[in-house]
């Protein structure tokens, strides 16, 4: 898992550990990284995707 999240762009690893290692409020967030809501959102997103295809990728490489 810290492969993937060393391998995000820094705003969005910062806001995906913000969120969910850390629990911050998204207000918090959004102020401290200078996000507006909507870029926050996205950013948050967009690394959902790719931290879900890191993850599959490295499974994948073990089962073979």
């Amino acid at each position: 898992m810290r492969h993937c999240l060393d391998a995000l762009p820094p705003h969005w690893r910062s806001a995906v550990e913000m969120k969910y290692l850390m629990n911050k409020d998204s207000g918090k967030i959004q102020e401290a990284l200078g996000l507006s809501e909507t870029n926050y959102w996205q950013q948050l997103h967009r690394a959902k995707l790719k931290l879900r295809a890191c993850i599959q990728g490295r499974l994948n490489e073990r089962t073979h």
